[in-house]
């Protein structure tokens, strides 16, 4: 038998390493091709959910346009939210919501005095635990936010010391989201405002036939949920086709009508898609209604995906 030499040794050595350097080479090729593959087939679920979503978002298009071109008086004219039917395509599931952002506080109205109590109001309704004091103090800080022209104020001074800094933009929101980085506002406290504020591009009333409860107690002082409630059972009967109508209703006789409109004219859409695979995607659309002779005109003014 021959016997085992140390060049031998060495070879059997060498040649174990190339076998573990090659193995070890090919996973990582086969991990690396698994994870490429991965990534171009989300790549292209991505771009077919989002075809799929401008279906939806015709769709609401659409609704407004025939929801406005028929409407009756005596009847609300959009009966909100409205929900699309469910659709599949291709093992992937289709929806859309249209609801009124004209039923809510439009956060860019607040360098209105006649707004700032009915959103201190708001405020404290929906957070009891807020000051009176705490309250006076984040609409002093979302005024600061919103207001043009403004700079070095002590609100920029607080921004910019914190980590990572930023500055006010002194100008409109775009978007709720924005609320987070006022200076007062905590995640708890913005959780509990979000289903009741938008940011719309424009100074805006809020439609009495489609507000919600704390809305409409945040209207006048002292008005109740019972009362609110009233409001609500009457307008499903008979929908407002003026707002001088609110005075009948006990706790709403002295309303500052300048606040309210019947009519909408934004509306945000949120289409979501489901695929199989179990990923998904949201994209919120913001509509602009503009009534045009017997019909309407409909505009997107901006979409985000993922988040307001």
């Amino acid at each position: 038998m021959r016997k085992l030499t140390k060049q031998n040794g060495t070879a059997i050595v060498v040649a174990l390493f190339v076998t573990a350097l090659v193995a070890t080479i090919a996973v990582a090729m086969i991990t690396r091709l698994h994870t490429d593959t991965r990534r171009t087939e989300l790549l292209l679920n991505d771009i077919q959910a989002n075809l799929n979503a401008e279906g939806e978002i015709d769709w609401a298009i659409e609704q407004l346009i025939q929801n406005w071109k028929f409407h009756a008086t005596d009847k609300i004219v959009d009966a909100i939210p409205i929900t699309s039917p469910v659709i599949a395509v291709d093992g992937t599931h289709l929806t859309a919501v249209i609801t009124d952002e004209q039923a809510k506080l439009n956060l860019n109205n607040l360098t209105d005095p006649k707004y700032q109590s009915v959103f201190l109001r708001l405020l404290q309704t929906v957070s009891p635990d807020t000051s009176a004091d705490q309250a006076k103090a984040i609409l002093a800080a979302i005024i600061d936010w919103i207001t043009p022209g403004v700079r070095n104020s002590t609100f920029d001074n607080t921004y910019t010391g914190l980590n990572p800094p930023y500055r006010a933009p002194h100008q409109m929101m775009t978007s709720i989201s924005e609320l987070h980085l006022v200076k007062g506002v905590t995640p708890k406290l913005f959780a509990k405002l979000a289903p009741y504020i938008t940011a719309l591009p424009e100074l805006t009333q809020i439609n009495i036939n489609t507000a919600e409860i704390p809305i409409l107690m945040s209207l006048v002082s002292g008005m109740t949920t019972t009362q609110a409630k009233a409001i609500i059972a009457a307008r499903k009967e008979t929908p407002f086709v003026s707002v001088d109508r609110l005075a009948q209703f006990p706790g709403a006789s002295s309303v500052e009508k300048s606040l309210l409109t019947i009519l909408s004219q934004y509306f945000l859409t949120r289409t979501d898609v489901v695929m199989d695979d179990d990923q998904r995607m949201t994209i919120y659309t913001l509509m602009l209604r503009r009534p045009q002779q017997s019909t309407a005109v409909i505009k997107i003014l901006w979409q985000s995906k993922g988040t307001l």
